[in-house]
């Protein structure tokens, strides 16, 4: 009734799961990157405003808030190291794990499934009734 999952199907899913999540966590993070510097440039134009009597305090803000965005940017972007480094561990356990184990792989997969389609269709029909 049911056929054996093909182990090279199970490693491209897996592979394709977790490069989605590494994809996903990159797009966040550069999503907050970009806004930091857009937050930069706003500040800088406010900076760019303001009178001579305000300069001086304005000057140290800036420099503080400069510095804490290159801070904060730095962390990002080593945060973002991090979730990539940590995507290819889980990948390559996930590799280890369907080669070692190619049914509960599939039955895993399965349940997971089940779940999200499960999740999909009260989300859908809780729409409905609102509509």
């Amino acid at each position: 009734m049911f056929s054996k999952p093909h182990p090279q199907q199970i490693k491209e899913t897996a592979h394709g799961l977790v490069d989605s999540a590494a994809q996903a966590t990159t797009r966040v993070i550069d999503k907050t990157v970009d806004g930091t510097v857009r937050l930069s440039e706003k500040a800088s134009e406010a900076y760019e405003n303001a009178s001579d009597k305000t300069r001086s305090t304005l000057d140290t803000l800036a420099d503080r808030g400069s510095h804490y965005l290159h801070e904060g940017a730095a962390k990002a972007q080593e945060y973002r190291d991090i979730a990539r480094e940590k995507a290819q561990h889980y990948r390559g356990q996930a590799e280890a794990y369907v080669q070692d184990k190619p049914l509960q792989a599939v039955a895993i997969a399965a349940g997971i499934g089940a779940v999200v389609a499960s999740l999909v269709l009260l989300a859908a029909g809780g729409r409905r009734r609102d509509d």
